[in-house]
């Protein structure tokens, strides 16, 4: 498996190029500084070019978002679906509490239920 990281608010930060090292992807996760606003449109758009330029368009790949639930600018259909074949899995770290939430989620299931009609062979 390799892994890679980035980050992303107004504009992205590869924290970890590719890698098989799972230390060092973990040591960078306590490293990581909260962004300006959420922008997850561009991260995933950094995503799909940096996969391209280090895979191509024929290796599949699995993108795991992990986001604290604010909505930000939510447009991930400009970036979707990806170029290359895989899966997006978005992990919401957001507490109960957090009123945005339910907007954010509801966000998230609109474009996985565009992503059904859209699947890379």
């Amino acid at each position: 498996m390799v892994l890679f990281q980035i980050t992303f608010s107004s504009s992205h930060d590869v924290v970890a190029h590719f890698t098989r090292d799972l230390d060092l992807i973990r040591s960078k996760l306590t490293k990581i500084e909260e962004g300006d606003e959420a922008h997850i449109d561009l991260g995933l758009a950094a995503v799909s070019k940096l996969v391209v330029g280090e895979w191509g368009i024929l290796v599949p790949c699995n993108v795991v978002l992990f986001t604290d639930g604010t909505p930000g600018a939510v447009n991930m259909r400009s970036s979707l679906p990806f170029p290359f074949p895989g899966k997006l899995h978005v992990v919401s770290l957001g507490t109960p509490s957090n009123s945005s939430l339910a907007v954010y989620h509801r966000c998230v299931l609109e474009v996985l239920t565009y992503l059904n009609g859209h699947v890379n062979a």
